[in-house]
């Protein structure tokens, strides 16, 4: 019993359990494609109505007949004409289910009456009612309104049938005649009850999934946003250590080589003339200090290179472009703007580290003869470019993340929301573009 009234009222459709806001969405729906397709209706059987009045004169010799469809055809048009008048205005568009059930209506009466005032049954009564029940279908709403609409036409169009003519109740074909006007009505209402389910529950449907992928488009955001802070933060706290461990070997270890360089100058003056044998270990010992020292200095320069911190980005990419070039002999072609552009240290950490892990695998990996070095600056956008004539890499558009340290390239780009692109160019090595927005940019 309680699935019968569950099949019942999801049929009827009293209550399918949909929120009310997208109810509300589909009736308005709804109201905008009844009145397209009752304006379509409309046209359409003015343009046949019109476009066939001439054949009247072929089809019917009958005087009587052919004064009654001349008749029928002009209060026809004017009703069609009226239909379309009334959805061009505001009320019209507001309610064009009440615009097609009043005009229906009218119809049904005229049509009845001429049919009435012809006084005879035949093919042509039942021809004059088909605008009630295709009309039914221009409809999309629930099926109670729609069978209440069809029976109130039906008994409008027989009550004007039979109201000059209650002898021809009495008529064998009578009885048959209601009996298939009350089954095509019911026909058309079932009709448009099993378009307008499908109609509906698509409708609604899609409004959920909409509603579902807006929540999970917004969790992905939040958990977006959310990772970027933590890589964010994961950077910064990794800068701290890397600049104080450059600050204790430049501090700590810095000091005490240079001891130690002193203290090998003070062991040749205090003995003024070194033994034989020894002063070839002391001129040893004094070169692996400065080699050590000059490590060191790369090491520290590596770690928190002291001239993006004191002169910017821009001489930072420079100083690193043509440090490489003395260390590599790779000829290097540095193209950055003129001027010295102020930019956000943070921003400038991150290219710099980009272009310092980009640097470093052409001189690693590539076996490039020359590089290039594009960096430019806007108000908006930060852009730079390395492009190198080495081998390029071995998968096309460097597909894989971890290869060549492109991971923590594109991790650096994500946390300032930026975007790294790889790939090889034409001629023969790889190329490496970030795009980066600004603070500026950012903050607007």
């Amino acid at each position: 019993m309680m699935r019968a009234r569950e099949f019942v009222r999801t049929i009827v459709l009293l209550d399918d359990g949909a929120p009310r806001e997208d109810v509300a969405a589909f009736e308005a729906w709804a109201r905008h494609r009844t009145m397209v397709l009752t304006r379509a209706f409309a046209a359409g059987l003015l343009v046949l109505c019109v476009a066939w009045w001439p054949t009247d004169l072929l089809l019917f010799s009958d005087p009587q007949m052919l004064a009654a469809m001349t008749r029928w055809r002009s209060e026809g048009s004017v009703v069609l004409a009226g239909i379309l008048l009334a959805l061009m205005l505001p009320i019209g568009r507001r309610h064009p289910a009440f615009v097609l059930a009043s005009m229906s209506t009218v119809a049904t009466f005229l049509t009845a009456t001429i049919l009435g005032d012809k006084g005879r049954y035949g093919p042509s009564l039942l021809f004059g009612f088909y605008v009630t029940v295709f009309a039914s279908l221009a409809y999309i709403g629930p099926l109670l309104p729609r069978l209440a609409g069809l029976l109130v036409c039906t008994a409008i169009a027989v009550g004007s049938y039979f109201a000059g003519h209650h002898e021809w109740l009495s008529d064998p074909l009578t009885v048959d005649f209601l009996s298939l006007l009350f089954f095509a009505c019911l026909c058309a209402a079932l009709a448009g009850h099993m378009t307008y389910v499908p109609v509906r529950r698509s409708f609604l449907d899609r409004r959920e999934l909409a509603r579902v992928n807006g929540q999970l488009d917004l969790r992905v955001r939040q958990k977006t946003a959310d990772l970027a802070l933590a890589v964010e933060h994961l950077q910064v706290a990794q800068e701290e250590e890397r600049g104080r461990i450059a600050r204790e070997l430049h501090d700590e270890l810095g000091q005490r080589l240079s001891a130690l360089r002193y203290a090998l100058v003070t062991t040749r003056q205090r003995f003024g003339s070194v033994p034989e044998g020894v002063g070839p270990n002391l001129e040893e010992i004094d070169a692996l200090v400065d080699g050590t020292v000059h490590c060191i200095h790369g090491i520290v320069s590596g770690l928190r290179p002291q001239v993006l911190d004191e002169l910017g980005l821009l001489r930072a990419v420079e100083w690193l472009t043509t440090e490489t070039a003395r260390r590599t002999g790779i000829a290097c072609r540095l193209d950055l703007p003129e001027g010295d552009a102020a930019v956000d240290p943070t921003l400038s950490l991150a290219v710099y580290r980009v272009f310092q892990e980009a640097i470093t695998n052409v001189t690693r990996h590539a076996a490039a003869k020359e590089v290039g070095v594009t960096l430019r600056v806007s108000p908006t956008l930060l852009f730079l470019e390395v492009v190198d004539d080495g081998r390029g890499y071995p998968e096309a558009a460097g597909q894989r993340a971890d290869r060549n340290g492109l991971f923590g390239m594109r991790e650096r780009a994500f946390a300032v929301g930026g975007h790294l692109q790889t790939d090889n160019v034409p001629s023969g090595g790889a190329r490496v573009r970030l795009s980066v927005p600004t603070a500026d940019a950012r903050s607007s």
